[in-house]
């Protein structure tokens, strides 16, 4: 009784409330500048206001409030969109094992749809004390980046750019990773490409699609045009309809580069749909190399992300914030699988509708 008695609806100590109200101040900034291990992250003058306030008012700590809260804990709050497909498992599990040999836990907290508001869950995790913040995927125009710089909470962007140099970020060099996909395709003669891209307010989307247009304009004087169709998700279905856009232009590709695996596989099971062979009658390929990939009938030529390498500097660079260190973007090198899905042009192009006999793409 007498722990509920101190603490407040919310689950916060009633002093960290009353101090929040005398100084003008959020909960956040006001149990950060309480806490001694984040007490430097917060200005000196804020630092003397809250503790000015808090010996006028005599307040005393309660340390089970403070533990339920996960302030002792040591806690960084991990802000998603996604937590079961694609990289997302190989990434927080680096990040997870960097956190834990420093005695820090992540705490998850999102969203179903890159979609959905993140607000409610960004305020789940400020409310329950976390030290530090790392978000995944970047979104364009994010206005969580605002809460994040009003609150003055130790963040990292992974997966993206944050838009913001007070909020570093890890990312992958999508012009290496392009430039290497559209050199590929043009070695094995493809001179007309399709580029299928999902929502281009996710980052990646924007950052790849750019990517695919600046290698493209380096092999014009070959003959190289490369064409950009946006679809709605990274789904299956957005893929499909991707793909008779496509083919309903007049010119005919010989190559699709989707901006990312799931994607790719739509294609793939489109293509199959109509009776367009892959490779034989058009190349596709994909960008990230998540799981399985190479396990398809027709392997899957992409560009190899390094997702956990991403998690493990996303969990270093958010541990350096911790410790008043600055950190800056980081920018990892992808690398190119080359595998069956892939293959020279045979002659004059061919219009995708002319039929080839089917085959499997999935185990």
């Amino acid at each position: 009784a007498d722990m509920k008695s101190d603490l407040g609806r919310s689950g916060r100590p009633k002093g960290i409330e009353a101090i929040a109200r005398v100084t003008g101040l959020s909960t956040a900034t006001v149990s950060r500048a309480l806490n001694e291990r984040t007490a430097h992250l917060v200005a000196a003058p804020t630092l003397q206001r809250v503790r000015a306030a808090a010996s006028k008012i005599g307040y005393r700590p309660n340390l089970v409030a403070r533990a339920l809260k996960g302030v002792d804990m040591r806690v960084v709050g991990v802000l998603s969109s996604e937590f079961t497909s694609g990289h997302a498992p190989a990434l927080l599990s680096a990040l997870q094992e960097t956190l834990r040999a420093k005695d820090y836990w992540p705490m998850l907290a999102g969203t179903p749809s890159w979609r959905s508001s993140r607000k409610p869950a960004f305020d789940a995790l400020i409310s329950r004390g976390v030290e530090g913040l790392v978000i995944l995927p970047a979104l364009l125009d994010d206005p969580i980046v605002a809460e994040i710089l009003k609150l003055q909470i130790p963040a990292v962007v992974a997966y993206g750019v944050s838009g913001t140099p007070r909020i570093p970020s890890v990312r992958v060099d999508d012009d290496v990773g392009m430039r290497d996909l559209v050199e590929h395709l043009v070695k094995l003669g493809h001179r007309s490409i399709a580029c299928l891209t999902g929502p281009l307010q996710v980052h990646s989307a924007r950052s790849r699609t750019s990517a695919f247009q600046h290698a493209c304009n380096l092999y014009k004087e070959k003959g190289v045009d490369g064409q950009i169709t946006e679809v709605s998700e990274f789904s299956g279905s957005a893929a499909a309809e991707g793909v008779s856009i496509i083919m309903s232009r007049r010119r005919a590709v010989t190559a699709i580069v989707a901006t990312s695996d799931s994607l790719a596989l739509g294609c793939l099971d489109e293509l199959q749909r109509r009776g367009v062979a892959v490779p034989e009658m058009i190349s596709v390929t994909g960008y990230g190399d998540v799981p399985m990939m190479d396990r398809l009938r027709c392997a899957l030529t992409t560009v190899q992300v390094p997702a956990h390498d991403i998690g493990r500097t996303a969990g270093e660079c958010i541990l350096a914030l911790l410790a008043g260190q600055k950190q800056r973007d980081v920018v990892l090198v992808p690398t190119l699988a080359i595998r069956e899905s892939t293959t020279a042009v045979r002659g004059p192009s061919r219009h995708l509708i002319r039929r080839s006999p089917s085959r499997n793409y999935t185990r």
